[in-house]
């Protein structure tokens, strides 16, 4: 099932899980380190991942380079044995620039008018 997120490019999604099923929605396996992911659209400034724990994040790129819509590919293997079969699915980030939250104001100074 696709999945859609949007953030800013402070920002970036973590926690995605990995559910594979049959045809019919049975709970269904893949090939174990099989899971990956790769830009397939967009903006090559993500940053996606497979993490340790075989949750999937997608990491905006830095700055103004960050900013615009990239859809990844999640691919795994569902044959168990020697062959591949593989099947994919999509997520798309859409990146907005992180607005402005603090003036911070310092420096002046008191002299006499």
């Amino acid at each position: 099932m696709p999945l859609s997120f949007d953030l800013n490019n402070e920002q970036k999604v973590v926690g995605i899980t990995v559910a594979p099923t049959t045809a019919s929605g049975k709970p269904a396996q893949i090939e174990a380190g099989s899971l990956s992911v790769a830009i397939i659209d967009g903006n090559p400034n993500a940053v996606p991942s497979v993490a340790a724990d075989g949750t999937i994040e997608v990491a905006s790129g830095d700055g103004d380079t960050g900013i615009g819509t990239t859809v990844v590919a999640a691919s795994a293997d569902a044959d168990l044995g020697a062959g591949v079969v593989t099947i994919t699915d999509t997520i798309t980030v859409n990146v907005a620039g992180v607005l402005a939250a603090n003036l911070n104001l310092g420096g002046g100074s008191v002299v006499v008018k």
